[in-house]
């Protein structure tokens, strides 16, 4: 029995198999798991799959093609499931798209979940790109006060700078506080600056003697909250409110909290530029 095969064909669908076959798996346990509105989507792209294994070599061509690009929309957060839960299914979802070597767009609006899938991070707002970067670009040198509130930030000083030096400037505070302030952008004394400062990064000293001596201000504790592993405490000073984060416990009380230079972002005021 003769049997009519088409060499061109045979030799697209073993060329194009394994990249439509991860394609595929890709959608089925993405797509429809963490973004339950794209089922259309991923249904064309099946049904088209099954028409390139069956019909024209175009249609092969046109999944292929469609693949390159994944939009997955994080309408499920994975930190609405239990922290460990979420890492393995945020490592098993980007263990998938780099065996799969589809490019894909992840949209979500938790910053964890941003920085950890991501080679490069979008942050919009009302519908405008705000910044794009490698993640710790985004992170380290945000370019506006939203995205380093997104990315992390948790509290905002207000200041003047009163002199610029090579690779950092010094800010007055409202309360009459100096800050170094690590920086590569020139910044003209007098000009009004805000200071996104990182929690993480700040420290706490139960005196001032134990403190460095620069970069310092005096704060009192009001309320602490325990996360697990780490202490978030709510600080209040005459320079405005901060965040600060500890790995013990620290009673309510005067403190003296020390920001390194790179705990300090420095940005310039909303409408205006450094």
């Amino acid at each position: 029995m003769a049997v009519d095969v088409d060499p061109g064909r045979v030799a697209v669908k073993r060329s194009w198999d394994r990249p439509v076959q991860w394609s595929v798996l890709l959608l089925t346990a993405a797509l429809f798991v963490y973004a339950p509105g794209s089922q259309v989507l991923g249904s064309t792209m099946i049904e088209l799959w099954r028409q390139g294994n069956s019909g024209p070599v175009a249609a092969l061509g046109l999944v292929q093609l469609a693949m390159t690009l994944v939009v997955v929309s994080s309408s499920f957060r994975f930190g609405a499931v239990k922290p460990y839960e979420s890492e393995q299914a945020r490592a098993w979802l980007r263990e998938m798209q780099q065996r799969s070597g589809i490019t894909t767009v992840y949209v979500t609006h938790d910053q964890d979940e941003a920085l950890a899938m991501s080679d490069f991070v979008a942050v919009m707002h009302h519908g405008r790109l705000c910044q794009y970067g490698p993640p710790t670009d985004v992170y380290e040198k945000p370019a506006s006060r939203f995205v380093a509130d997104f990315l992390g930030a948790t509290a905002f000083l207000e200041g003047l700078v009163c002199e610029n030096r090579s690779g950092h400037i010094l800010v007055r505070l409202r309360d009459g506080h100096l800050l170094a302030v690590d920086t590569s952008n020139t910044w003209i004394p007098g000009t009004a600056v805000t200071l996104a400062v990182r929690s993480e990064r700040a420290q706490i000293f139960r005196s001032r003697s134990e403190a460095p001596l620069n970069n310092i201000i005096a704060a009192r504790i009001v309320r602490s909250t325990c996360l697990g592993a780490r202490w978030q405490h709510l600080a209040e000073s005459a320079a405005g409110s901060l965040k600060v984060e500890s790995l013990e416990a620290v009673p309510a009380g005067e403190v003296t909290l020390h920001l390194p230079a790179n705990a300090i972002i420095p940005l310039p005021e909303e409408g205006s530029a450094a």
